[in-house]
């Protein structure tokens, strides 16, 4: 284990006796506040009216979520690093499969989704930071339940940031090329 991950599974880690009502707050957010990602572009797309640029926003998150998942995906592949629970470094307070650890899919579709959302409004807002609050409570807490290091979470981050550039500049150039263009008034 490298020393950052050391330094910062021992202030992140669970440990015996912890606060029972935090903790489970903690599982909360491990497990299933991934979900609000989903539902805030359903809800998104169907409140309405909306801007184009909104539904491009949700499109481009989507497949910015799809791409970044593939790459973390194959990293796992690539360096199938241990999980903490399965190393015995700490105890996984939530179930979970030994999968690899690195990167982690959980902290790379949340910050994908919220860099891409906020790329294509070229806005950081009250939404949006909180999209980006989200993801850090998620990743925060993956590590606080012992199924991820720390360095998995900075790793899915990367990864975010890799793939929503590509998608948002990419889409940007695709529909530069591909708009139709107004014909000049004879």
């Amino acid at each position: 284990m490298n020393p950052l991950d050391a330094r910062l599974l021992t202030l992140f880690s669970a440990a015996p006796g912890h606060d029972t009502w935090r903790f489970a707050l903690y599982i909360f957010a491990a497990e299933e506040l991934i979900w609000i990602f989903p539902i805030w572009a359903l809800a998104t797309v169907w409140r309405g009216p909306h801007t184009n640029r909104v539904a491009v926003a949700v499109a481009l998150a989507a497949l910015g979520c799809s791409l970044s998942l593939s790459l973390s995906y194959l990293l796992g592949i690539a360096w199938p690093r241990p999980r903490p629970f399965i190393a015995g470094i700490s105890h996984a307070f939530i179930a979970h499969a030994p999968t690899p650890s690195f990167p982690s899919n959980h902290a790379t579709f949340a910050y994908t989704f919220a860099l891409t959302f906020s790329l294509i409004l070229r806005r950081v807002d009250v939404p949006t930071a909180l999209l980006f609050l989200i993801a850090t409570i998620i990743g925060i807490s993956r590590v606080v339940v012992g199924v991820h290091y720390p360095t998995d979470i900075i790793g899915g981050l990367m990864i975010a940031l890799l793939t929503s550039m590509l998608v948002v500049f990419g889409g940007r150039m695709a529909f530069t090329m591909f708009a139709p263009r107004s014909k000049p008034h004879s």
